[in-house]
């Protein structure tokens, strides 16, 4: 893999050669802040390209920036995840193809809180960008194993009622902070269904019941367009084990729809299309 210290000179160079070749307003990538951690950043000019970094620190999804400067000629940071991030939302048609310029590069992978490799980078099969304008050559993070699945699929071999005690563990967790929400590029609804009062859709107290709603009915919006980056789950608060959901929906999309969310431009989420062959189980009849 690329030592990190020449991955971020040659992100320097490309992000300057963005500036002055092709007319970026401004660059979406990573600074140090005062604690010395990532943090995401915008820079309007390539003097101020010096302050850039990249790190296993960078964990923030720089797509999640990248709507709000939807009238400017912008620049972005972009390995596997955030490109394909960048995808699904092109496909969604919330971004503007020309105007984005996307520097690629191969992913060395995130760190988790527990200052180990993110489970979204372990079981990450896409380290390379998608798309991309610019891109620093070098091979990312490998990973022949996928962990996520192996959870999945372990779990499901359980009986129902240590499914359900795992489900109820981590539910009981969160305390409805919506960071998984603020953190997600996905979720880009001017009003989300929580913050509405009429008619009231949860209790605003953390509970169970309440607290699966919330996370089940996130989870449904995000199938078929989630490109599982962890971004969500390194923002809880309270460690609760998004990816595992994460992992499970998108298992069950590939599986009944042969998709993978942000792997090609053009593509329409997997709910968003029919068929004719797609599986009908769901008025009783399981396959085509």
């Amino acid at each position: 893999m690329i030592p990190i210290d020449t991955l971020t000179e040659q992100l320097k160079e490309l992000a300057k050669k963005a500036f002055s070749a092709d007319g970026i307003e401004l660059l979406i990538g990573y600074q140090k802040g005062e604690d010395g951690k990532s943090k995401p950043a915008v820079f309007r000019s390539s003097e101020e390209v010096e302050k850039l970094v990249w790190d296993n620190q960078s964990g923030f999804n720089l797509a999640n920036l990248a709507h709000r400067f939807r009238d400017k000629k912008v620049g972005i940071l972009a390995q596997g995840c955030i490109s394909r991030s960048l995808v699904v939302l092109l496909n969604e048609g919330q971004l503007n193809r020309n105007q984005l310029v996307i520097i690629g590069f191969p992913c060395q992978g995130v760190l988790g809180r527990d200052g180990q490799l993110h489970s979204a980078c372990t079981s990450c099969q896409y380290p390379d960008p998608i798309v991309k304008d610019y891109q620093v050559e070098g091979t990312g993070i490998s990973n022949q194993k996928d962990p996520l699945l192996e959870l999945v699929n372990n779990i499901e071999s359980q009986s129902m009622e240590e499914k359900y005690a795992f489900f109820a563990k981590e539910m009981s967790k969160c305390i409805r902070c919506y960071a998984c929400r603020q953190s997600c590029p996905m979720c880009y609804c001017d009003v989300c269904f929580v913050d509405i009062n009429k008619p009231l859709w949860l209790a605003r107290t953390p509970d169970q019941q309440n607290n699966s709603v919330w996370n089940l009915t996130r989870i449904n919006h995000l199938t078929g367009r989630c490109v599982a980056c962890g971004a969500c789950d390194r923002a809880c608060p309270e460690n609760v084990n998004l990816m595992y959901l994460i992992a499970k929906m998108n298992k069950e999309v590939k599986e009944l729809f042969g998709y993978s969310a942000g792997l090609h431009l053009g593509d329409k989420p997997a709910l968003n299309t029919f068929q004719p062959n797609d599986p009908d189980f769901f008025w009783g009849k399981e396959g085509a």
